[in-house]
């Protein structure tokens, strides 16, 4: 380290970290939960995308999840597979989903997973997209009600934080 670094600052952060993850798991309790129950009647079309890039052990844990989903509405899956090297189009494929293979390199200013993201959008047919990674876990019911939640909350969308284990 050179001369004149600010060494109280390397002992302080431990005790800066502790009141900042007090006040982070406080705001977390603090959100809204989904409720438990669906508003009557069916839901609007809901477009899964999953941004994937050599996901192939995770997509076989996440598919079953979304293929199991009580969703009271037209549902569609689709997989971007972002130029993976290993077999997550086939692992898609193999549970009869549509995977849309992107070519060539990134847009200019694009970054893999946004420009991914995008271009699902740009494939989906449903009126509410859902955008998840490849490693959680969905409960049967768990996009049902927040698309039914945003709508009873008039959102045009919405951010979940998942429960970790």
């Amino acid at each position: 380290m050179p001369p004149g670094f600010p060494w109280g600052w390397i002992t302080a952060i431990p005790l800066l970290a502790f009141p900042a993850g007090l006040r982070a798991e406080r705001q977390y309790r603090r959100l809204a939960q989904l409720p438990e129950s669906v508003i009557p009647g069916g839901l609007p079309s809901l477009s899964i995308i999953v941004p994937a890039r050599n996901e192939q052990r995770n997509l076989q844990a996440l598919l079953p999840s979304l293929l199991n989903l009580e969703y009271p509405g037209r549902l569609e899956i689709l997989v971007v597979d972002d130029h993976s090297t290993d077999h997550t189009a086939g692992v898609a494929e193999s549970y009869g989903l549509h995977v849309l293979r992107l070519e060539g390199g990134l847009p200019t200013g694009w970054s893999g997973k946004p420009n991914a993201c995008y271009q699902g959008a740009l494939q989906a047919q449903g009126e509410w997209f859902l955008f998840t990674d490849a490693d959680p876990l969905h409960p049967p019911s768990g996009p049902a009600r927040a698309v039914s939640f945003a709508i009873e909350k008039g959102r045009d969308g919405l951010s979940l934080f998942f429960r970790q284990k």
